[in-house]
């Protein structure tokens, strides 16, 4: 058997083994055995709009239990548990008060996420209340700020070297993107060669200024 075929096996018997273990999940046994539950899937790329921003939010699953939907999050591929993450799971009620059908009140869901790691599915509750939905939203819009900022002095400065830096090496450590980004050699170094950039570019536009 060639490498890229053994590969392929490989690959298609760790999907077949979550899919089966995913069967047996206490969130979604009852679902998969046709025992009469409300359920419904959703597509990641459906989107409603949310002050003025398309939100892309949407449960993998929703089932309907005690009186209550319970929108679940589905991941395959499971990295570290960010601080943000809740967060960005409670958005997943926002999304889901502005589907036709559903309630429009966020205390009527629950949210759970169910990842895969070390060969189990492991089930996390998302607790949440209206101070923590307003938190999550509050993140979305100042990450959206943050994002649109990033693109203007991309544009303005395509050399990368006016972008904003992490605030520590430990965020460097997981970016995906450390090997385009000027802190690839050390997250100091490049903050240094930064504010010296900065400093000539004052200089400049001073003498510019100056001339007039």
């Amino acid at each position: 058997m060639e490498i890229s075929e053994l590969r392929k096996a490989t690959a298609n018997h760790r999907v077949s083994e979550q899919l089966r273990f995913l069967e047996q999940s206490t969130l979604l046994r009852n679902v998969f055995s046709e025992q009469g539950k409300r359920w419904v899937y959703f597509r990641r790329l459906e989107k409603v709009s949310l002050k003025g921003i398309d939100l892309f939010a949407a449960p993998d699953i929703a089932v309907f239990h005690q009186n209550k939907w319970t929108l679940i999050r589905i991941r395959f591929r499971s990295g570290k548990w960010l601080p943000t993450s809740d967060l960005e799971h409670r958005l997943m009620a926002h999304w889901a008060t502005k589907q036709t059908g559903f309630p429009s009140a966020t205390q009527e869901y629950r949210i759970r996420d169910l990842a895969w790691s070390n060969g189990v599915w492991r089930e996390r509750r998302i607790e949440f209340n209206e101070q923590q939905m307003n938190e999550a939203v509050d993140l979305l819009l100042h990450d959206l700020q943050e994002m649109r900022w990033t693109q203007r002095m991309a544009l303005a400065d395509p050399s990368l070297n006016t972008l904003p830096l992490a605030a520590s090496e430990k965020s460097c450590r997981t970016c995906f993107h450390r090997e385009s980004c000027p802190a690839k050699n050390g997250l100091q170094k490049a903050k240094q060669n930064q504010r010296e950039y900065q400093i000539m570019l004052n200089s400049k536009q001073s003498n510019k200024v100056s001339e007039y």
